[in-house]
C-alpha cells in the first residue's frame, strides 16, 4: 500500500487554487517576514527623511473677478448700434466685454512661461516661490444660469513659499506684471480693430478677496507620511518575495528540463 507524501504548498500552487487558502498564504509570508520587515523599515526610514526635509510653507491667495462695466459704454455703442436700443442686450454685451478682458488675463496668469519670466525679472520672486492659478468654478456655477453661453471668469491666484514676508508682495507684483502685459496685448488688438477704447492694467480685473498671509504655516503631516512609507515598503517587500519565488521555480524547472534532455 503506497503512501503519498504531503508536501507543503508553495506560493504558485496556492495561487492556482480556485479558492485561496489564506491560512497557508499567511504562513508562507510569515516565513519570509525578515525580508518583508526589512522593506518596511527601509520605507519608514525613507519616509522619515522626506518628512523632515520638507520645510513648512506659508500660503496666500487672492480671488480675481472681471472688472466693472462702467467704463465700457463706448465699446458697446461702437460694436452694434441696433443692440443699443435694448437695455438688457446692452448690459449683456458689456458683461461679455468685461469677461473677455479677464479671460485674456487669466490665460496669461496661467502661463508657465509668464511665471518664469516674472521670477527672472523680479527680485522678490525667489525660485522657492510657487505660483498657482486656478478657476473658481463653484462661484461661476452659482452666479451663471445653466443654459447661459456667457463666460465666467473667477480666478484664484495663490502664492506659497517659506518666507512669509515675501508672499503678499510677490502676489501683488505678479498680478500687476501680467496685467500690464495683458493691457498692452488687448490695446494692440483694439488698435488693429480701429477702436479707440484703451485698457489699463487696473481695468482688467477686480480683487474680490484680497490676499492675507496667515501666521501659521502649512506643515507636512509627518505621521501620515510615516505610515504611507511603511505601507509602501511592505507592499514592495511582498512583491519581491513573490517574484523571487516565481523566478526561482522557473529557473529550477528550466534546469530540470535541461538535465532530462542530456
Amino acid at each position: 500500500m503506497s503512501t503519498q507524501r504531503n508536501e507543503p504548498k508553495t506560493t504558485p500552487e496556492i495561487y492556482k487554487m480556485e479558492e485561496i487558502n489564506f491560512s497557508e498564504l499567511f504562513q508562507y509570508f510569515w516565513q519570509k517576514k525578515a525580508l518583508i520587515l526589512s522593506f518596511v523599515i527601509s520605507g519608514f526610514i525613507i519616509a522619515a527623511a522626506a518628512a523632515y526635509s520638507i520645510k513648512p510653507v506659508y500660503q496666500t491667495s487672492a480671488l480675481i473677478i472681471p472688472p466693472s462695466i462702467a467704463g465700457l459704454g463706448d465699446l458697446v455703442q461702437v460694436s452694434d448700434t441696433k443692440t443699443a436700443r435694448d437695455s438688457n442686450a446692452v448690459l449683456a454685451q458689456a458683461l461679455e466685454f468685461s469677461e473677455g478682458a479677464t479671460e485674456v488675463l487669466k490665460r496669461n496668469l496661467m502661463s508657465e512661461a509668464m511665471v518664469q519670466k516674472f521670477k527672472e525679472r523680479n527680485s522678490q520672486a525667489e525660485e522657492s516661490l510657487s505660483i498657482h492659478v486656478s478657476e473658481d468654478r463653484l462661484r461661476c456655477k452659482s452666479i451663471t444660469l445653466p443654459d447661459s453661453r456667457m463666460a465666467c471668469n473667477s480666478v484664484m491666484l495663490t502664492v506659497s513659499g517659506v518666507d512669509r514676508l515675501k508672499l503678499k508682495p510677490a502676489l501683488d507684483a505678479y498680478l500687476h506684471y501680467v496685467a500690464a502685459l495683458t493691457a498692452v496685448e488687448i490695446n494692440e488688438f483694439m488698435t488693429g480693430m480701429g477702436l479707440v477704447h484703451r485698457y489699463d492694467e487696473s481695468g482688467l480685473y477686480r480683487v474680490e478677496r484680497a490676499s492675507v498671509v496667515p501666521d501659521t504655516p502649512i506643515r507636512p503631516r509627518k505621521i501620515l507620511i510615516f505610515i504611507l512609507g511603511a505601507f509602501l515598503g511592505g507592499a514592495v517587500g511582498v512583491i519581491v518575495v513573490i517574484a523571487r519565488d516565481l523566478f526561482g521555480r522557473n529557473e529550477s524547472g528550466f534546469g530540470k528540463k535541461n538535465r532530462v534532455k542530456e
